[in-house]
């Protein structure tokens, strides 16, 4: 006998064209971040949906593909963090609208009314026989998004139900990290696979600044992550530590790889102890297998983990995000390049400040000393930031910085002195150009 929820299932599944051929022009949609953004819709959006003329689409960064649809006639995109198709679409169509937020303030957005779309969807793992639908490896929120749209809205809520998402386990004070059948009104069942986050293989640089920063990461430390092959370099230095715990935006293959060398326990939190703790989860199909169903692993809303109230919680909380540039003063930009916006400001704020909010904390920030742009080496430590660069790390907020060529802690120094600090940090060939800088400006 069929039971209550699978027959309200059964009477909710429809697919990918009978949904979009519903929907009726303009119509404004949001979609799920990482790992719940529902792929396949998208691509369904641009290959039936020709009858709507005006689309409003909310959604953050597209590493994973292309999608036609971004690119037609009455499309507009608003975007909290850019990857490169939404730069590449920036310059040949100018159809992206920016919009600077943290990544905690995806909960806070609802209340602001500034979000309010016809449809959301979000790709999760399949239903459960209680109903349930496990949000997969993105917690973020995604959650309270769907606990809110599905509460009698005008929103009409979509699940892309992905029988190969790995099921990863919350806790119950955050919503066990699931959504139920009665909050949504329409499911559609697929069978992908999971969209991966290839490996980059870390050059020179990475691996000289990973050494540094394991030489400032102590043993019992909590430490937090942020993506690509720097990260995966400093996850594996740090496989010579011992006890450490893990409280990250993001959990990784090199997250994953450092738990397997043993150095992480996850004893020394004073919460979620003997687990490692994340809001969403990115890799390879390797990651993926390893956390389905890992209780060693939780993901928990966006805001239980990045806020700085939560990383002040933990013991010798040690953040290690990158940014792009930084200026004489110690200001650091993540989110921009040469004046313009080159990806989003994520979490990095509440983790650099954060972090030095917590029993023996420190932020770290990793800078290349230099980049080729055209050919042409270029410093990446500046006399003066671009004026049109966001500043992601305000000067009040650094406290260590490593590149290729040191370490040094700027919190506490003053200006001038900060300047000569980063001098140390910069590559050979300008140093003598900014040191001209400093004994010429006035720095402040």
């Amino acid at each position: 006998m069929q039971s209550q929820v699978h027959t309200e299932y059964q009477s909710k599944r429809t697919t990918h064209e009978q949904l979009i051929s519903e929907l009726r022009s303009p119509i404004s949609i949001a979609t799920g971040n990482c790992a719940a953004k529902p792929c396949q819709f998208l691509r369904a959006l641009g290959d039936h949906g020709s009858h709507l003329a005006e689309i409003s689409l909310t959604l953050t960064n597209t590493f994973e593909d292309q999608y036609p649809i971004f690119a037609r006639d009455g499309v507009r995109i608003r975007s909290w963090f850019l990857g490169p198709y939404e730069r590449n679409l920036r310059r040949s169509r100018n159809n992206i609208e920016y919009t600077p937020i943290q990544f905690l303030d995806g909960k806070r957005i609802l209340d602001s009314g500034s979000v309010d779309p016809d449809v959301y969807v979000v790709m999760t793992g399949p239903m459960d026989d209680e109903g349930y639908f496990n949000l997969g490896i993105t917690s973020g929120f995604e959650g309270d998004w769907l606990h809110h749209y599905g509460k009698g809205s005008q929103t009409r809520v979509v699940i892309e139900a992905n029988a190969k998402m790995p099921h990863i386990f919350g806790l119950e004070a955050h919503g066990s990290h699931r959504v139920h059948i009665s909050q949504v009104d329409n499911v559609i069942d697929i069978d992908d696979p999971m969209m991966e986050m290839p490996r980059q293989p870390p050059d020179e640089s990475d691996i000289a600044i990973a050494e540094r920063v394991g030489d400032l990461v102590e043993d019992t430390a909590t430490v937090q992550f942020g993506i690509g092959a720097l990260p995966d370099a400093v996850a594996a230095r740090l496989s010579e530590k011992k006890e450490l715990g893990i409280h990250t935006e993001m959990f990784g293959d090199g997250c994953m790889e450092l738990v397997e060398s043993g150095a992480v326990t996850n004893e020394h939190k004073p919460e979620h102890t003997g687990q490692s703790i994340a809001t969403f989860a990115w890799g390879t199909e390797n990651l993926y297998e390893w956390i389905d169903h890992n209780a060693a692993l939780r993901l928990l809303p966006v805001w239980e983990v990045n806020s700085p109230m939560a990383l002040a919680r933990q013991y010798r909380m040690t953040s290690i995000n990158s940014v792009l540039q930084m200026d004489l003063r110690g200001q650091g930009t993540a989110h921009c390049l040469n004046g313009r916006v080159f990806s989003g400001l994520g979490g990095h704020f509440e983790h650099t400040f954060g972090a030095q909010l917590s029993d023996g904390g420190k932020s770290i920030l990793c800078l290349r000393a230099a980049a080729k742009v055209g050919g042409k080496l270029v410093s990446n430590i500046l006399p003066c930031l671009d004026p049109r660069t966001g500043v992601t790390t305000p000067e009040f907020v650094v406290d260590w910085v490593v590149s290729e060529y040191g370490a040094v802690q700027l919190k506490w120094l003053d200006v001038q002195d900060r300047a000569n600090a980063l001098l140390e940090l910069a590559h050979p060939d300008f140093r003598e150009d900014l040191a001209r800088e400093i004994r010429d400006t006035d720095l402040f």
